[in-house]
Formats: C-alpha cells, structure tokens, sequence
C-alpha cells in the first residue's frame, strides 16, 4: 500500500504543479489581465510619465494615469478595500483603494 500512496502523491503534486504553471502563464499575459481584472499593490504599478497628481490617499500621490503590464489605466474612484474580491473586467485596484480603468 505504501507504494501506491506514494505514487498517488506524486500524482496529486504533478497535477498541482502543471495548475500552478498554467495559471502563472495566464498571469503574465496583459490581454488575459485586462479580460478579468487585477489587484496590485501600489509597487507594482508607475505613474504615467504626463501623469498629473489629482489628490493624495492614504497619505500618498493619486496620479491621473498609471501603467500595469504595459496598459494604460486612468484614475476612476476611491472604493473600499473589501471591492478587491469583486474587481470587474478592465479594472485595476490598487491597494488600499484605488481604482483604475483601462480601455
């Protein structure tokens, strides 16, 4: 019994490691991104190089536009932290409350 355990194990972990692979390639692709929404922290995304600061949040710049994954989104509103489990397509929230749209 001890072998087939161990085999149905490595088993589970293959399957388990080609997910994870999948899913990381969807992750790197801008188009798929776009299609379901991200949720980043403030480090991961850059203002725009026009961009202009509109206001400041959490004691820190709201700029007008920013870049993810090389697309263009453009400041939206304030939300609450709880609206990164409900982010739509085209949105990007970025942490603590920032949402952008990109077109």
């Amino acid at each position: 019994m001890e072998l087939i355990d161990a085999a149905l194990f490595a088993a589970i972990l293959g399957i388990l490691y080609r997910l994870v692979q999948f899913d990381r390639t969807r992750l790197s692709n801008p188009r798929y991104v776009r299609n379901m929404g991200a949720v980043v922290g403030r480090e991961q995304v850059r203002p725009e190089p026009e961009a202009e600061v509109i206001g400041t949040f959490d004691g820190r710049e709201i700029y007008a536009s920013v870049q993810y994954m090389g697309m263009k989104y453009r400041f939206d509103r304030v939300v609450p932290p709880s609206y990164q489990y409900r982010v739509a397509p085209r949105e990007l929230y970025v942490a603590p409350g920032l949402l952008y749209l990109t077109d």
